[in-house]
């Protein structure tokens, strides 16, 4: 979302180390925010001396 603002942001605990991970996660934001796109960001983490690597992202449009 090239131009956009952020209106909120929230992070989620580390998945467990698996082969097959699970991400049944909640986030909860606010009716009074005003907004139309919602962006998820995924990253994986493997270890204390491996740098974040992008994993990848999905927008879902939202209906006011």
């Amino acid at each position: 979302m090239f131009g956009a603002r952020r209106v909120a942001k929230q992070g989620i605990p580390k998945a467990s180390k698996s082969l097959s991970p699970q991400f049944h996660q909640v986030c909860m934001f606010d009716q009074n925010d005003s907004f139309d796109a919602l962006q998820a960001i995924v990253w994986g983490d493997f270890g204390p001396l491996d740098k974040k690597v992008f994993i990848g992202v999905a927008q879902i449009q939202v209906n006011s």
